[in-house]
């Protein structure tokens, strides 16, 4: 059986696999700050348990890194995918995917769970992410609106 969408399914195990991460240490963390719903803000302040290093602060980060991941990549995966399934560049779909990646792992682990949740990452890691969703959408344009004007006429 033929594989339709190669570099795309290829990668689809790493982000599943981030995305899996986050998820459990949101898990994790809820059971250390004993905060089974919700992200604990009324409690900002209040230290660790005992035992345990992370905060209140630190679920509500964790919360917050997987909730951006699932409002971004599965728009940019879905506008890669197109990209790939209608004869884009395999490079160029090579590239989008590894800068998807990489940014979305430095906008949380080196942006959001950083001191203050403003370390570089986050903002290099969203600009990146949002260039991906752009391009993404730009060669997805370049390579339909030929067709589209032909059926147009």
């Amino acid at each position: 059986m033929p594989v339709i969408l190669p570099v795309t399914a290829a990668y689809s195990c790493l982000f599943a696999g981030y995305s899996a991460f986050l998820s459990l240490r949101v898990s994790k963390y809820r059971g250390d700050t004993g905060i089974m719903i919700g992200d604990g803000q009324a409690a900002f302040d209040t230290p660790a348990k005992p035992g345990k290093t992370i905060t209140p602060k630190d679920l509500y980060a964790a919360i917050r890194a997987h909730a951006n991941f699932a409002e971004n990549v599965p728009f940019a995966l879905t506008l890669i995918a197109l990209l790939e399934l209608n004869g884009g560049s395999r490079r160029s779909v090579h590239a989008l995917l590894a800068t998807l990646l990489t940014a979305r792992i430095l906008h949380s682990e080196a942006g959001i769970r950083a001191e203050n949740n403003l370390a570089f990452g986050r903002p290099v890691g969203t600009l990146a992410s949002t260039a991906v969703i752009v391009v993404a959408g730009y060669l997805n344009a370049a390579l339909a609106w030929p067709v589209v004007r032909r059926q147009l006429q």
